[in-house]
């Protein structure tokens, strides 16, 4: 199972209300657990308990999750208000994936395992050579799905119609190329479409441990 470093940003919007005389604002938040940093397995959940307090009146509490400084996805929100505001929320550790291309080269995106490239069942595979061993940053598919890079795509308020949408009217590839970190690709898999978001391609030099990192929406 796939371990994921957990990162919660707590993101508050607040109404300042007008006054005559000017007056210093703050915001209090405190949460348990209280590391900033959890090694969970995927899946598994986290109970936290946020407490907020302001001498303005509290409007909306947001919580998103943040993966290499990107805004994955908007996890919570909700309408607050009030001076004091105690909040329960379940977090699900995350799916970050990896292709692991020192070990395989191709990964079935359904059941989240890597495999080798001689597996038809497999849904991306890199389009590397047996020769040089560097990352072609090239997907192909031994299953015959077709690609759209879409960067523009709002990964973090994803919802099925938006990538339905999206693939149906982007023009779709036998394979996507020129993988980066941060770039948006949508397939579909029969009749389950799937949008995957690059967290980090590493490609050292003179390393076989190369491998792409992402996250799934499906």
């Amino acid at each position: 199972m796939l371990v994921s470093r957990v990162s919660l940003i707590l993101c508050l919007l607040l109404a300042f209300s007008s006054c005559e005389k000017e007056v210093a604002n703050f915001i209090n938040i405190s949460f348990t657990p209280t590391e900033q940093y959890e090694f969970r397995n995927s899946g598994e959940i986290i109970p936290f308990s946020i407490k907020l307090s302001s001498n303005s009146e509290l409007s909306e509490l947001v919580i998103v999750q943040i993966v290499n400084n990107s805004i994955i996805d908007t996890m919570y929100q909700k309408q607050i208000s009030g001076l004091e505001k105690t909040e329960l929320y379940n977090y699900t550790c995350p799916d970050i994936s990896s292709l692991d291309t020192s070990e395989f080269n191709s990964y079935n995106l359904i059941t989240g395992t890597a495999t080798y490239n001689t597996d038809t069942t497999s849904h991306i595979s890199d389009n590397t050579d047996s020769i040089s061993d560097i990352l072609s940053r090239e997907w192909i598919s031994n299953s015959g799905l077709l690609f759209s890079k879409n960067n523009s795509f709002d990964y973090a308020n994803a919802t099925l119609e938006g990538v339905k949408d999206t693939y149906d009217n982007s023009v779709k590839k036998e394979f996507v190329d020129q993988i980066n970190s941060g770039d948006i690709i949508i397939s579909k898999i029969e009749d389950n479409h799937l949008v995957i978001k690059i967290i980090y391609v590493i490609d050292e030099l003179n390393s076989e441990d190369d491998r792409y990192i992402f996250s799934i929406k499906k």
